[in-house]
């Protein structure tokens, strides 16, 4: 005879406060903790929950322990959160959120976090990490800056810096989404399974607590891989107007050059971007930059084609002309043309890696390799702040 899946509602499941969660999954932080939830997945069509030590998993009321090697895979039936278990049993009537945490970790379809929440998103399973806002700025700047080495610690203390500014200013910023942060360059890369590089977790350690402000406001100080010689205002990339962000001017770099998109050079068919502006096979009849802003980047550019023309503005540019994302929009172009007069080939030159707002990550371990500190760093970069210490 087969054994019949038993059916557990969650709350036969209810222990005491043994295992009780730390300062985490929106209860109250302790003195200078500021808590942050960051986004690790959307729509996953199923979330396997385990760990290498007893995990704690509760919803709305109620708690219960995974033993070691036991997993829950978790699902969105009907609107709401279902579990299937290890053991083969299926957990019903789990109200609200999940939740889930452990000292040893909780792994969440293979990343580790120390405490997680899973919640139905529009078409899955939402999961997001929620973690005190130092730890979160280890698994940040090792992200970013991962390759620090010794003699560029300066340039980690400042990214630590301009990320805990970010994170800190970006918090509460989605009501109703349930997070704070994504885990992607959208926001900021948060990678919480690397090693932390101890130079990286120095500089996290050594500026504990430290952000920007500007006219009494922490910032949510913007940054990028490599200028290429001259940081960008805000509105040459964004639908922006520059008053609302005066920490960021347009400012010369000298000490990004060992960046290996300091200058680059791309060769793209006009048959790409016929298929990814116009549909294939019509003809590219010219591509001119329409306009070009301060820091000399691309802010208009224009198509012509045999059925009208189009434009791509700001950073736009950078994916909308073919299926490959640009670098930058800090190029030059040429064509090259058919015997018929229409275009076959497109050739960019250009500098620097990102959209070129705030800090350039190349300049500052170029700077911090010169000798400068964090603090001369920060303020080359960003204008009319102050390095202020929150907790």
């Amino acid at each position: 005879m087969k054994n019949k899946t038993k059916i557990v509602l969650f709350n036969l499941a209810l222990l005491a406060a043994v295992g009780c969660a730390p300062v985490y999954l929106s209860r109250p932080g302790g003195r200078g903790i500021v808590l942050v939830r960051v986004a690790l997945f959307h729509n996953l069509p199923q979330a396997a929950v385990a760990g290498p030590d007893t995990v704690w998993v509760s919803d709305a009321a109620h708690r219960t322990a995974l033993a070691p090697g036991d997993c829950w895979t978790v699902t969105v039936s009907g609107g709401s959160l279902a579990a299937a278990t290890s053991r083969g049993t299926a957990v019903a009537g789990i109200a609200g959120p999940l939740k889930a945490w452990s000292k040893a970790g909780v792994l969440v379809n293979g990343r580790r976090v120390k405490a997680i929440e899973l919640l139905p998103d529009s078409a899955g399973v939402l999961a997001v990490a929620e973690l005190p806002l130092e730890d979160y700025l280890a698994g940040v700047v090792n992200a970013e800056l991962g390759m620090a080495k010794p003699d560029e610690i300066e340039a980690a203390k400042a990214q630590a810096v301009a990320s805990r500014s970010y994170a800190y200013a970006r918090l509460g910023s989605r009501p109703g989404a349930g997070y704070d942060l994504e885990s992607s360059v959208s926001d900021q890369a948060f990678d919480p399974d690397r090693p932390i590089n101890p130079v990286v977790q120095q500089a996290v350690r050594q500026t504990e607590g430290q952000v920007l402000t500007c006219n009494g406001s922490v910032v949510a100080a913007n940054y990028h891989s490599c200028c290429g010689g001259q940081t960008s205002f805000a509105s040459e990339v964004w639908n922006a107007q520059d008053k609302d962000f005066p920490y960021i001017k347009s400012v010369a770099d000298s000490y990004c050059k060992a960046s290996p998109k300091y200058s680059w050079h791309d060769t793209i068919a006009a048959s790409d971007i016929s298929a990814k502006l116009f549909g294939p096979s019509v003809a590219i009849r010219d591509i001119a930059i329409a306009q070009k802003g301060p820091s000399y980047r691309a802010v208009a550019l224009k198509i012509s084609s045999a059925t009208g023309d189009t434009a791509l503005y700001k950073d736009r540019i950078r994916s909308g002309l073919t299926n490959h994302t640009l670098p930058s929009t800090k190029f030059d172009l040429s064509l090259h043309k058919d015997g018929a007069g229409d275009v076959d080939t497109v050739f960019l030159r250009g500098f620097g890696n990102g959209h070129g707002v705030g800090m350039c990550q190349w300049g500052a371990i170029g700077m911090a390799r010169a000798g400068k500190s964090y603090v001369r760093i920060l303020k080359h970069y960003y204008k009319d702040i102050r390095i202020e210490k929150l907790y």
